[in-house]
């Protein structure tokens, strides 16, 4: 048997690589194996396995005693395996599998590949306390009343939400005790855009704090729209394109200095413009580039008044691409 498990803050990956040369003949694959509790080590029944196979996917279950069986599929390809049940971190897994015959007398036979999963519970309880930096003042005070995001990293868990109390404090349970997550915190109080995008270790216990200093002291230069981004309220649509450029529309003429750049979730998007011309901001690409689908990002841009410079807007657009 051979696992590589790999904890990477912007995907968990299971990578099972089966290295073997390819060789003639109507050969398959069965890919066999055991899911396990990270906490006890103990098999975990009815776990949801999904495999891809081109644009399509299949899927089966654990038995009780936590083993799956994925059968008859063809060598030689990339398979992505998906292990995902309530209550556990979801895992992605991707076996090569290219496979040697034996000699058996026969070109038709089916190989085994042995591929077991440890999947993290998500029993673990996040203590935060998330804290202010004002303008001309020696002492922070506490973010009371800021929403926040958290991700955990991997496109098929599911976003997690919450707002802080009038303490500052954020308490999230449900997240891995033993992997990462990032928490995602930008929020315009007054005059002054707070944000952050943090990556955090796993805890259950350890109690922790986060100061927020103000991005930038915003000017409203009368935002009007962005349709392909905003709804005629000015809120993030539910479901944004991948398509770009992005056109915003203000209601004051700008300053040709404008900065734009998106934030994937562990990367920033190269080859990127961002043009004025009058009172409008276009962001788009350099190179060709479209944003990935079902992905988070954060678009960050700044822009500045033509008739008075130190009027500076600048804002984060958190969204999902559909």
């Amino acid at each position: 048997m051979k696992k590589l498990i790999i904890l990477a803050a912007a995907v968990i990956l299971v990578m099972t690589s089966c290295t073997k040369s390819l060789s003639p003949g109507n050969v398959n694959v069965n890919i066999v194996g055991i899911v396990k509790n990270s906490d006890n080590q103990l098999p975990i029944k009815d776990v949801e396995v999904k495999w891809a196979t081109g644009k399509s996917f299949s899927k089966t279950t654990t038995d009780k005693n936590g083993l799956y069986a994925i059968t008859g599929i063809p060598a030689g390809g990339n398979y992505t395996i998906i292990f995902s049940k309530i209550g556990f971190k979801t895992i992605m897994s991707t076996c090569n599998a290219k496979i040697s015959i034996t000699d058996i007398g026969s070109d038709n036979y089916n190989e085994v590949v042995d591929n077991n999963i440890i999947l993290d519970s998500l029993s673990g309880t996040f203590t935060f306390t998330l804290y202010k930096q004002a303008p001309n003042s020696a002492t922070p005070v506490v973010a009371s009343s800021f929403p926040y995001k958290i991700y955990l990293d991997n496109p098929y868990d599911a976003l997690i939400t919450g707002t802080t109390d009038v303490n500052g404090y954020i308490t999230q349970s449900g997240l891995p005790k033993y992997g990462s997550f990032t928490l995602v915190v930008s929020q315009t109080d007054g005059t002054n855009l707070y944000e952050t995008r943090t990556t955090i270790g796993g805890t259950t216990s350890s109690a922790n704090s986060l100061t927020l200093n103000p991005t930038v002291s915003i000017v409203d230069l009368g935002l009007v729209s962005c349709p392909n981004l905003l709804d005629k309220d000015g809120k993030i649509l539910n479901s944004v394109s991948t398509s770009l450029p992005m056109v915003f529309i203000f209601t004051t003429a700008l300053d040709t200095t404008a900065t734009a750049y998106f934030t994937g979730v562990n990367s920033i998007v190269g080859g990127l413009y961002a043009n004025v011309s009058n009172s409008i901001l276009t962001v788009g690409s350099k190179t060709g580039l479209s944003l990935k689908s079902k992905t988070n990002y954060i678009l960050n841009i700044s822009v500045r008044s033509k008739s008075n410079t130190s009027d500076t807007y600048s804002k984060a657009f958190n969204f999902t691409t559909n």
